[in-house]
């Protein structure tokens, strides 16, 4: 299964991409942290590695869920779009049709969090 998740947020790309990896810094803060060419992973068990970094363009990393046999991939875009930024995420190779329904719901909370977070 894939997955596609879509923001547009009122803040330059270059914040929101810092928000962005920040951010990413904190989901994952108990077990390892947001480093170019390093794992990421947080105390659920889930988990990956960064696979490629583009400041201020995009992110590719791998995802590993709980309990999961396989990676899945994440690739995460920023747009400017006229001092706006358009986030796409696009998660593939998801197992099964009620985790891509998770992580459709989880990725979606968390885009509405980093908004709010930029916007107030």
């Amino acid at each position: 299964y894939n997955i596609c998740v879509t923001k547009t947020v009122a803040q330059p790309v270059d914040k929101v991409y810092s928000a962005w990896t920040k951010g990413l810094n904190a989901w994952f803060e108990d077990g390892g942290s947001f480093e170019e060419n390093g794992p990421i992973g947080d105390s659920l068990g889930n988990g990956g590695e960064l696979l490629r970094v583009r400041p201020d363009k995009d992110l590719r990393f791998a995802w590993k869920t709980a309990g999961g046999d396989d990676d899945s991939q994440v690739d995460v875009m920023f747009a400017d779009n006229g001092g706006k930024t358009g986030i796409t995420l696009n998660h593939a190779r998801i197992q099964t049709r009620a985790e891509a329904d998770g992580l459709r719901r989880a990725w979606g909370e968390a885009f509405d969090r980093l908004k709010k977070q930029l916007e107030s």
